[in-house]
């Protein structure tokens, strides 16, 4: 899995670097197989003056075709960036079954029927 990671008006220190990294690799790490790359966009949308304006957003590319984007936003960056992941996850998780489950209902090709 290929991560990169995007910031827009907002420094980051190496130990939030860090921990955007962890938070990634713990949501996303057990669909490693089935990701090619992860790109994280990280925004301070309102800049200094403060509010609920940390803005994140994971898009995944699949191995076998297929995109999963999510976003949010929140006050803190690292909060924000946990449920991002976390719903990123679950998203994959969802999308890798709905594929299993139309893959196992399409209907076998008899060897003798062709």
């Amino acid at each position: 899995m290929q991560l990169q990671l995007q910031c827009k008006r907002y420094g980051l220190s190496d130990s939030i670097r860090d921990q955007v990294y962890r938070s990634v690799y713990a949501a996303l790490g057990r669909f490693d197989h089935a990701i090619r790359k992860v790109v994280v966009r990280l925004t301070d949308v309102n800049g200094p003056r403060g509010g609920p304006d940390k803005y994140c957003r994971i898009d995944v590319q699949l191995a076998k075709g297929g995109t999963v984007n999510v976003d949010d936003v929140g006050e803190d960056l690292v909060p924000v960036v946990n449920r991002t992941a976390d719903r990123t996850s679950h998203t994959i998780a969802k999308y890798l079954a709905r594929r299993r489950e139309r893959k196992a209902r399409s209907p076998k090709r008899n060897w003798i029927d062709q």
